[in-house]
C-alpha cells in the first residue's frame, strides 16, 4: 500500500470534519502551482486526476460518511450570501464553471500580468448545481443569468457594482464609489 494510500486513509477515518482535511490535500497537494508549472499539462491532469480518482474510491469503500458533511451548513466565513449580507466592504470574483484544478492556471496568468493573489478560497455546495439555480439561492438575487447581473434591482438594492465578463479579455472600468463589487467571469464555462 503507498503512503499516499496509507496517508489518505488515517485522514479520512480521523475523528472530526474531515472536509477542510480533504481541501487542503486537493490545493496542497494535488492541484498546486507547482505542479502546474513542473509538468507537462497532460501530465498535470493525468497524475492529479489519477489522485482524486484514488481518493474518491476509498471514500466510496471505507469512508462513506464523508459525503454526509457536504449536507452540513457551511463555514460562516465560507458563506457568500453572509459575505454579501454583511456590513464589511467587499469584492468578490466569480469564475462560472472553475474547478480546483484551474486554480494554478489563475495564478499563472495573475502572477504573468504582475498581480498577487492574497487568498484562495473554496467553498461547496451538496450537489452540483446550475449557475442560474446558484444566483437564486445561493445569493438570493432571483433566477437570473449573470449577464443580467449588472442590471439587477436586487443586486443594486443592496449596494453592490456588479460586472459580467463574458470573455477573458473584456474590461470594465470598475465603479470607485462603490464599497461592494460583484465581478462575474464566465471563464472557463462560458455557457452565459
Amino acid at each position: 500500500m503507498s503512503n499516499l494510500i496509507i496517508e489518505t486513509f488515517e485522514n479520512l477515518i480521523a475523528q472530526g470534519p474531515r472536509v477542510k482535511w480533504l481541501e487542503k490535500w486537493l490545493l496542497g497537494k494535488v492541484w498546486t502551482a507547482e505542479r502546474y508549472r513542473d509538468l507537462s499539462p497532460a501530465d498535470y491532469l493525468n497524475d492529479g486526476e489519477s489522485k482524486v480518482n484514488q481518493l474518491e474510491e476509498i471514500v466510496a469503500r471505507a469512508a462513506y460518511r464523508v459525503y454526509d458533511e457536504f449536507l452540513g451548513e457551511l463555514p460562516q466565513e465560507r458563506d457568500i450570501l453572509h459575505l454579501i449580507e454583511g456590513e464589511d466592504p467587499f469584492a468578490i470574483v466569480i469564475f462560472d464553471g472553475l474547478s480546483l484544478r484551474e486554480i494554478p492556471v489563475l495564478f499563472n496568468l495573475a502572477e504573468k500580468s504582475g498581480l498577487a493573489v492574497r487568498e484562495i478560497g473554496t467553498s461547496y455546495s451538496t450537489l452540483p448545481t446550475e449557475t442560474i439555480d446558484f444566483i437564486e439561492n445561493r445569493l438570493k438575487f432571483g433566477s437570473i443569468a449573470p449577464s443580467q447581473l449588472p442590471r439587477s434591482r436586487e443586486v443594486k438594492q443592496k449596494g453592490i457594482a456588479a460586472y459580467y465578463y463574458d470573455n477573458p479579455s473584456q474590461q470594465h472600468p470598475l465603479d470607485t464609489d462603490s464599497r461592494n463589487l460583484l465581478l462575474w467571469s464566465a471563464f472557463p464555462d462560458n455557457t452565459y
